[in-house]
């Protein structure tokens, strides 16, 4: 097992670039570690991820403790594998996939569901799929997005070998790979302005022991930037003897297996009814209860901070706010997600939401049937539902407008 306990503290120096000369390209050391993480046929891994979102100003820490088994046939994963999930020092459950079956763990409850191949395309399994939750370079065919099939660089992508570090006697190679932004599909107001990856290269083994992706996007006229650390504590290729560790066995006993069976999605709360009353307190500290707000029209906007088609409505809501907040028009926003610690006031204050936003509320969100986000309902002056719409898309605020008009 190659242990690599110093990398982590390489990740976070600052790397000077100087000209010298290494003899190879930058490229000629991707194609060359390109093909000899192709040739990993099994191992095991600890990888740490450090990841800001976004939406948040705090990084967040995960720890994967993964065995993984390349499989001959074309499936769901190229791997099998188990992977045991550390988030910011917690437990968080395992993933098994056994080239059959796909297996999650949930700590909380001790249950253990089975996804059949007749559920791969399940949210669950998905969400696992492509949530960064591997260290891509030993489970994933191709682990370099920025090339293609065939090994070519794609149109707006600049390789540059910067320098080569000495840390615990062993020489890494540091590469960085300049993206040409491209637009994000279906997320109007997002302007991306930086995209780029880089990459530690072990000289000797020609095995990247860490990679990050960088990017910083325009939106609603905030600059934010997100990032993805990935760095291996130690690993071990080529030498797994027991695949007793892709088993459904190899579960922990104490958790109760269940079939996954799909959730019914449940309607938005009909039109013309009475929804559920509500008291709850605000940013701001008071105490703000929906029955006083008779006689006014309400929207009420179910929201958290971290969802992208919620911040592309945040605008939009702002400009009905302005626009119609004297002539009886209510905007209340209800996030169940965050915490006041988050510090959400001042992401709001960023944004101009200068109405009331009301922390909690999570059963409330299940009483009022919010599957997704954002969800608004809107309230006439009695009280009664008027619109209810769940998700975000390009020219919502016309029709939450046209509702606005006839109701005021």
């Amino acid at each position: 097992m190659k242990k690599l306990w110093l990398v982590i503290g390489f990740l976070f120096i600052t790397i000077i670039p100087f000209v010298a000369s290494f003899g190879q390209t930058a490229k000629e050391i991707l194609d060359k570690t390109y093909a000899k993480c192709k040739k990993i046929q099994n191992g095991h891994y600890v990888m740490n991820k450090h990841m800001k979102y976004l939406t948040s100003e705090d990084s967040v820490f995960f720890s994967f403790n993964c065995y993984f088994q390349k499989l001959d046939v074309d499936t769901l994963f190229p791997k099998a594998f188990h992977n045991k999930s550390v988030y910011n020092g917690k437990y968080t459950g395992e993933a098994l996939f056994t080239g059959h079956d796909f297996v999650t763990t949930n700590p909380g409850d001790s249950t253990a569901t089975i996804y059949s191949s007749s559920n791969f395309l399940s949210e669950g399994v998905q969400l696992y799929e492509h949530n960064g939750f591997f260290y891509e370079p030993f489970i994933k065919n191709n682990f370099f997005p920025f090339m293609d099939d065939s090994g070519h660089l794609e149109r707006g992508c600049t390789l540059n070998l910067l320098s080569e570090e000495k840390l615990s006697n062993i020489t890494y190679y540091y590469i960085k790979v300049d993206r040409e932004p491209e637009p994000f599909k279906n997320l109007e107001g997002v302007k991306p302005l930086k995209h780029e990856y880089s990459y530690w290269i072990d000289k000797n083994e020609m095995i990247p022991v860490a990679y990050a992706e960088y990017y910083v996007v325009e939106m609603n006229n905030n600059i934010m930037e997100q990032y993805e650390k990935y760095n291996l504590e130690e690993y071990e290729i080529n030498n797994l003897t027991n695949d007793s560790v892709f088993t459904l066995q190899s579960i922990a006993s104490f958790y109760k297996i269940k079939t996954y069976s799909p959730q019914q999605t449940v309607p938005l709360l009909p039109l013309n009814s009475v929804p559920p009353q509500w008291s709850l307190r605000s940013l701001k500290g008071e105490i703000i209860n929906l029955s006083d707000l008779k006689g006014k029209v309400v929207l009420v906007d179910f929201f958290y901070k971290s969802c992208y088609p919620c911040m592309l409505e945040l605008s939009k809501l702002v400009s009905l706010y302005e626009k119609y907040k004297n002539k009886g028009l209510v905007i209340i926003g209800i996030d169940p997600i965050d915490k006041q610690e988050d510090d959400l006031k001042s992401f709001l204050a960023k944004r101009s939401v200068l109405y009331d936003v009301l922390l909690g509320g999570k059963e409330l969100a299940k009483e009022y049937h919010i599957s997704g986000y954002p969800a608004v309902y809107i309230l006439d002056k009695n009280g009664k539902i008027l619109f209810a719409l769940s998700g975000y898309s390009g020219g919502m605020e016309n029709i939450l407008e046209d509702v606005i008009l006839k109701a005021l």
